[in-house]
């Protein structure tokens, strides 16, 4: 049986992409399991969608990912995008999250970006909504302690 993680490797290996399309693997070979997509140094948008075997995504190293797109991944349950300071928009409905690790409000800061504010606020909204639809058991909001919206 093959992992998911070892699919994806062998599809993208070169790193040299700026969009990712990873979807619909509901192939019964795959075996449940984690991704981790790291070291992208052009990857600026990733579709990850029916993926029914993945269980947690981790990006790591894609310093100019702007858009994730991950929706109806059934299994998925924890979400790491915490070294994604520059997303500006990010898709998560119909999976399993209980966990979401965003880039720390000082990463947003530190760019000196006018977007900087904007984009944390929209994070906030972003958790505020999917507890409100009970999608997350309240784990998510871990990094937002400081956070008030207006």
């Amino acid at each position: 049986m093959v992992t998911i993680q070892q699919l994806f490797d062998k599809r993208y290996s070169e790193k040299k992409e700026e969009e990712i399309q990873f979807s619909d693997l509901n192939e019964r070979k795959v075996s449940a399991g984690e991704l981790t997509i790291k070291n992208f140094p052009n990857l600026k948008k990733v579709n990850i969608n029916n993926v029914k075997s993945l269980t947690k995504l981790k990006i790591i190293n894609c310093p100019q990912l702007t858009r994730l797109n991950c929706q109806n991944n059934d299994l998925l349950t924890s979400l790491d995008l915490s070294e994604c300071d520059k997303l500006m928009k990010i898709q998560v409905s119909n999976n399993r999250l209980e966990l979401i690790k965003f880039p720390t409000f000082a990463s947003f800061s530190s760019r000196k970006s006018k977007f900087s504010q904007k984009i944390f606020v929209n994070y906030a909204y972003i958790i505020i909504f999917l507890v409100s639809r009970r999608q997350f058991v309240g784990k998510c909001v871990q990094q937002f302690s400081n956070v008030f919206v207006v």
